[in-house]
């Protein structure tokens, strides 16, 4: 909270691999509402990039976007699993998966299943 604010351009790269440079009409203090909820998505993750989170939460925000919107998150998401843990709650058991290492399914806010993505999938 003590930094001095921050350019547009020390973030460049980030913000153009993400698709959201081209949206900031004025630089950082481009209002939220300019942007779509995919965008909207991408700037929470562009955030945990800056900011070298060590782990991300995401809690259901990505169940209420299409197929052809959640594969940019999704494949944005596995590049920052390789160094971070990333906490992913949702409704959509499979649209999800391939992101897992360790899958728990909860019903009535008891544990239903807890093991591996791949187990669950043999499984049924």
């Amino acid at each position: 909270l003590h930094e001095k604010p921050k350019s547009i351009d020390e973030f460049a790269s980030e913000l153009d691999r993400l698709g959201l440079l081209k949206l900031m009409s004025k630089e950082m203090r481009t209002p939220l509402k300019n942007f779509y909820t995919m965008e909207k998505i991408m700037i929470l993750l562009f955030a945990a990039i800056v900011r070298k989170s060590p782990v991300i939460v995401i809690d259901c925000i990505l169940d209420h976007v299409d197929d052809e919107t959640v594969e940019p998150i999704l494949k944005e998401l596995l590049k920052l699993k390789e160094d971070r843990i990333i906490i992913l709650g949702t409704r959509h058991r499979t649209r999800f998966l391939p992101l897992a290492d360790l899958y728990i399914s909860l019903k009535n806010g008891t544990i239903e299943y807890k093991g591996s993505p791949r187990e669950l999938v043999f499984k049924r």
